[in-house]
């Protein structure tokens, strides 16, 4: 087992960094496929998107069919 002590200023250094390279906002969604038991996509698909009040859409399974349906009905 290998890990990585994480604080609360990593985190939210991590999540103005991202906000500030992919200037996410109120008005967008973000389709989740990224694991949140890593701190990328905890980060960058969760928190990220939360922390602007964007909207978080996942899909029960990485499938194209259903990543394609959810790309097209929530406009991603």
């Amino acid at each position: 087992f290998k890990g990585v002590m994480l604080t609360h200023s990593n985190i939210l250094f991590t999540i103005k960094s991202a906000q500030v390279l992919t200037s996410v906002n109120i008005k967008d969604s973000i389709l989740c496929i990224l694991p949140l038991y890593h701190v990328f996509g905890l980060v960058c698909a969760l928190l990220t998107p939360l922390s602007v009040a964007a909207s978080v859409i996942f899909i029960e399974k990485l499938q194209g069919k259903l990543v394609l349906n959810a790309l097209q009905k929530h406009r991603c």
